[in-house]
């Protein structure tokens, strides 16, 4: 079953500043087809349970608004230049929509699932309680969700939990921690790279596709 009152917005940035920390181990190339390949995972997971329609992606470059359009989604460009700033458009503009609540998602979660969506929205109890997945190291933000009514700017950025917990709590709001795996695994760095190479099935096989792909938009070969 499709929900249609839940906004997913997922912000990337243009492929060639995404993932910069990887630059001393990935060639461009690589780690363009890197960032592709797990935005790809999260629209996946995302329209599985959400509808192509309620899908944001916000920001990007040309590559990635192509990308979108192959999966059906409409790009948003990010204005705001911030990107706290930008989110809070977005979930003013979900708002409008008359979405009853958002989900913020990062674009680097290789191993994001639908099944962690849907446990997302579960938490929710009907889509009233703000719901927060915690990253597993660096204590960011993997997952945000807060009905529409009661929504707070966003503080994403270092230690971006805790900010999200003491804001929300201030204001005598529900706030629930969801904690599981798939959803606290973000790719930053050379050892998260370096374990999910070997630890994601079909990873190299998958970055080969991408990178094919990305040859081909980018007008190299075929």
């Amino acid at each position: 079953m499709k929900l249609k009152s839940v906004q997913v917005i997922i912000p990337i940035k243009p492929l060639s500043l995404a993932k910069s920390r990887l630059a001393s181990v990935l060639d461009n190339h690589t780690r363009e087809a890197l960032v592709l390949m797990m935005l790809d995972r999260v629209i996946r997971a995302s329209t599985a349970v959400l509808s192509a329609d309620a899908c944001l992606v916000l920001g990007g470059d040309q590559v990635v608004r192509a990308m979108l359009l192959d999966h059906g989604i409409e790009p948003e460009e990010d204005n705001d230049g911030n990107l706290n700033d930008a989110l809070w458009s977005a979930i003013n503009l979900a708002k409008a929509k008359n979405y009853s609540a958002t989900l913020i998602l990062p674009a680097d979660l290789p191993l994001l699932e639908p099944s962690d969506i849907l446990e997302i929205i579960r938490a929710s109890n009907g889509l009233t309680c703000h719901v927060c997945s915690p990253a597993s190291q660096d204590g960011g933000t993997n997952a945000f969700f807060q009905p529409i009514g009661n929504g707070i700017k966003p503080m994403m950025g270092v230690a971006s939990f805790s900010k999200h917990r003491s804001a929300i709590e201030s204001l005598g709001r529900n706030f629930v921690i969801l904690q599981r795996p798939k959803i606290g695994f973000d790719l930053d760095n050379e050892t998260d790279y370096e374990w999910a190479s070997q630890n994601i099935r079909g990873w190299y096989q998958g970055l080969e596709v991408w990178k094919s792909w990305l040859l081909i938009r980018k007008g190299l070969h075929g």
